[in-house]
């Protein structure tokens, strides 16, 4: 693997993954594509996440995975379960994102506020 020394240009969610814009020292552009699965996370009763599972399976616009996790709440300083959405697609997550919101409005969600570009290059 060779190393690029360049500056940030511009970063976004793209079909493929995560695409960034660098300028190398020669004032160049160079675009690279990052595979990126990003997830927004989501508290409630079970019966609630459980129609909410039922709900993407059939109707997400992308396949996605669903997984049970612990994250730790900023506000109450403790873990709590959640369910995460992971999107395989980031081009796509926001809109999933706000039909799943729009849907299911009494649940909690976490990190969907967090913009891509942002949560990519700050991990």
């Amino acid at each position: 693997m060779s190393t690029l020394y360049a500056w940030l240009f511009d970063a976004y969610p793209s079909e493929a993954g995560m695409t960034t814009w660098w300028i190398d020292a020669d004032g160049r552009a160079q675009a690279l594509t990052d595979d990126l699965t990003p997830a927004f996370y989501v508290q409630g009763p079970h019966a609630d996440l459980q129609a909410l599972c039922l709900w993407l399976r059939a109707r997400a616009p992308v396949p996605v995975s669903l997984q049970r996790t612990e994250r730790t709440d900023l506000f109450l300083d403790r873990p709590i379960e959640v369910l995460a959405v992971g999107v395989p697609r980031p081009a796509a997550f926001q809109r999933l994102f706000r039909q799943t919101a729009d849907a299911f409005p009494s649940l909690t969600y976490y990190d969907a506020d967090i913009p891509l570009p942002q949560r990519y290059v700050l991990t």
